[in-house]
């Protein structure tokens, strides 16, 4: 294979999304919805702009009864494609770039895990080499808490592993951490019409950095088909 690298957007539906996570201030479920396709959109795109194939698993093709467990039958699958190295995204990380991933693409070149830390102790990103790789070990590390890198942390060097750390990004958990990211000056993503959907007033933060709305179709999701194409 010319290329052994691919890149796994592990996300939920939106829909799925906006009902289990709240970056709104009042609750409302649309606008929640609103938010979540935005950042699920994104995430495809700044994906699809590197050299690497890229898969789309969501939550109606996900297989496990924890998310260890879903995680690691994702990287299973992608390795099962033929692929050496595989690169796990979520879609709560709107300061991610294409040219973050296409530097993790060549790290991963020569190390063993590419890892990407979140400022609240969790990670944005997760890349693996094939041989790194262990179903039950990786399945039962404490994901979805504030301990999460130092678990996954302490994985990689109990298999004397070589890892190369990125810098820290923010990730949307909740609302204060949208405001968070929107206060600290790196607002890059997210659309003026979206902000005025969950800010009562958007403009007292000042908020100068924007770009258009992406009107782009959605992706077809289904890893058996290989990398997401565009809707006919």
């Amino acid at each position: 294979m010319e290329n052994n690298t691919a890149i796994l957007v592990f996300t939920r539906r939106t829909s799925e999304e906006a009902k289990c996570k709240q970056l709104t201030k009042n609750g409302s479920y649309s606008k929640n919805h609103r938010i979540f396709n935005t950042l699920i959109k994104q995430s495809i795109i700044v994906a699809s702009q590197t050299s690497a194939e890229v898969f789309v698993i969501n939550d109606k093709n996900q297989r496990g009864s924890t998310f260890g467990e879903k995680l690691a039958n994702a990287f299973q699958d992608v390795y099962a494609k033929g692929f050496q190295k595989v690169i796990a995204i979520g879609n709560d990380c709107p300061e991610l770039t294409a040219d973050l991933l296409e530097k993790t693409i060549a790290e991963l070149q020569k190390k063993d895990f590419v890892i990407g830390p979140s400022k609240d102790g969790g990670m944005y990103l997760i890349g693996m080499d094939k041989s790194s790789f262990h179903f039950q070990s990786f399945s039962n590390l404490d994901w979805q808490t504030q301990n999460t890198l130092v678990s996954f942390l302490s994985f990689a060097r109990a298999k004397r592993k070589t890892i190369h750390l990125l810098r820290s990004l923010i990730d949307l958990d909740n609302f204060e951490s949208l405001l968070n990211y929107i206060k600290s000056g790196s607002y890059a993503v997210f659309i003026q019409k979206v902000l005025d959907q969950i800010l009562d007033n958007p403009t007292k933060l000042e908020v100068v950095h924007t770009i258009p709305f992406y009107s782009v179709p959605f992706y077809k999701i289904d890893l058996k088909r290989g990398p997401p194409a565009l809707a006919a």
